[in-house]
């Protein structure tokens, strides 16, 4: 069985990528939703369907993405063993 080390070329830099093109999508919708209440306030209806699919575009393959992928239990554990506590920040 072969563990992930969380490395960027392993994860597949290329889905990542694309993961985050994806998000700007679904961002640029938001944003869009946003102005178009402010100036064009009769039209949010219309535009809350471009939302769901502008949303939908980037949130739905990033978390499929974190399902399948998950996270390394193991790295994630060293990192937070190796991460300053409270208690180690005010020792100094």
């Amino acid at each position: 069985m072969h563990s992930s080390t969380g490395d960027p070329d392993e994860v597949g830099l290329h889905e990542i990528r694309i993961l985050g093109i994806l998000m700007v999508v679904s961002a640029l919708g938001y944003l869009a939703d946003s102005f178009a209440k402010f100036l064009v306030p009769q039209s949010a209806d219309t535009l809350a369907v471009v939302v769901v699919v502008t949303a939908l575009i980037g949130e739905l393959p990033l978390t499929l993405w974190l399902l399948v992928k998950g996270v390394n239990v193991e790295r994630w554990r060293q990192r937070a063993l190796a991460s300053p506590t409270p208690e180690t920040m005010h020792a100094h």
